[in-house]
């Protein structure tokens, strides 16, 4: 049986009696009371926003790629520009003759032209002593030469000669006037020949003769005796 209650009245026991009611604003129209932590507790937290979706690495990638195309086309042009400038800068070495090399022994030789091949012998040759033609006495050079063509056509006359003497200096021939006997200009074909002098005022020493064809191109050489 349980005991009354009331004022006066002794606090109410029990098996059934939890203990007084929590004070405080209950649920009618007041804010609910905060439920009390036992000790110990990890104090309670917000919860977090969902994190939005990661951003793109493409934007990032694009970039780097273009600052090194730019970068190798820089370098390519500036390695490239290095070049030609010393291309530019650097002279061209000059060709000495084809025939500066020894030519062979002999008097004749064989040669071959774009349009035909022939032979050139030294028939004979010999300085003058007077020099009455030239600016140099006794230094001109008086070759007689003969052309044979073997095959095609052989275009030739005195521009079709030069002569380089010992230090490698080159010498066009020179107009003899009231020659009778110096190198016309002609073309030969297959089993003709024709003969002729060319002269030259070049120092007397070693001397080699050069024969050029319609291009202006050496085909053939031979030294001419002392």
């Amino acid at each position: 049986m349980s005991e009354p209650t009331g004022p006066g009245m002794g606090r109410p026991s029990g098996p059934g009696f939890t203990g007084p009611p929590l004070t405080g604003p209950g649920p009618l129209g007041g804010t609910p009371a905060r439920p009390l932590l036992s000790p110990g507790a990890p104090p309670p937290t917000r919860p977090r926003r969902p994190a939005g979706p990661p951003g793109s690495p493409w934007p990032t990638v694009l970039t780097v790629l273009a600052l090194a195309l730019v970068a190798v086309i820089v370098v390519v042009a500036s390695v490239v520009a290095g070049r030609e400038d010393v291309r530019r800068a650097t002279p061209r070495p000059v060709p000495p003759p084809a025939a500066t090399a020894t030519p062979p022994a002999g008097d004749r030789i064989e040669f071959t032209t774009s349009t035909g091949s022939g032979v050139l012998e030294i028939v004979d040759h010999g300085w003058n002593s007077d020099g009455s033609d030239i600016d140099t006495p006794g230094s001109l050079l008086t070759v007689n030469v003969r052309i044979s063509a073997s095959s095609g056509l052989l275009l030739y006359g005195p521009d079709s000669f030069q002569a380089f003497d010992r230090s490698g200096d080159l010498f066009d021939p020179e107009v003899l006037a009231d020659s009778s006997t110096a190198l016309e200009t002609g073309t030969l074909s297959a089993g003709q020949q024709v003969t002729g002098t060319v002269a030259f005022d070049i120092p007397r020493g070693g001397v080699t003769l050069l024969m050029s064809d319609e291009s202006s191109r050496t085909v053939t050489a031979l030294k001419v005796p002392d």
